[in-house]
């Protein structure tokens, strides 16, 4: 719940012991989620797909703040030619549906080339570290802020894509000293930050 999810080929809440999920043309699961039990996992085969993960948090107020995720985006292909590769994505902050207060450079997946279009016995996907990434913003008077993260999949095979872990903090300045103070910690502003709640179809966690 709490998300609005992208529509690839194939997407799930997932675990370490998922089945439904081969990151390896001899495995199934074995990503270990970054936070707590569960993690959101997509992918497309054969064809290239953007599309939007994206949540809506609590009511804020005005003030600065810093989003951060983990993730893991990785393509393949079975042909020797990169541009058929080059999976990428980015976040952005709304102020509620309209006013765009961050975005960031688009990040570039890990991409290979092998000798078929699914991961064969690579297993970067399983043994790769969870990567962050994050934005700042500031909301300029009270309101709720939709964070959007973009995913571009581009492939001439197949690519995997992994969140987690989805983190908020307000940070806090003191004018009379001109310093920036600890960040606070606010995730639970967040709905179902790590994907802990709804494990089956979309419709048990998307709007």
């Amino acid at each position: 719940y709490g998300w609005t999810i992208p529509t690839p080929q194939e997407q799930s809440i997932a675990n370490a012991t998922s089945t439904e999920i081969g990151f390896t043309n001899n495995g199934k699961g074995g990503v270990i989620p970054s936070d707590g039990n569960y993690f959101f996992w997509c992918r497309k085969g054969w064809g290239n797909a953007n599309g939007t993960l994206s949540t809506t948090t609590n009511t804020l107020e005005a003030g600065v703040y810093y989003v951060e995720f983990d993730y893991k985006l990785a393509d393949y292909s079975n042909h020797n030619n990169y541009s058929t590769l080059g999976s990428a994505m980015n976040v952005s902050v709304k102020h509620g549906d309209t006013e765009l207060v961050a975005t960031t450079l688009s990040k570039r997946g890990y991409a290979i080339v092998n000798d078929g279009s699914n991961p064969g016995t690579d297993k970067y996907m399983i043994d790769a570290p969870w990567t962050k990434m994050g934005a700042m913003f500031e909301l300029t008077e009270d309101g709720t802020a939709t964070i959007v993260v973009t995913q571009n999949l581009k492939n001439s095979g197949r690519s995997d894509v992994c969140y987690d872990n989805f983190k908020l903090y307000r940070v806090y300045f003191d004018e009379t000293e001109g310093t920036i103070d600890l960040p606070i910690d606010i995730t639970g502003y967040i709905a179902n930050p790590s994907f802990e709640a709804g494990s089956g179809g979309a419709d048990d966690y998307s709007y």
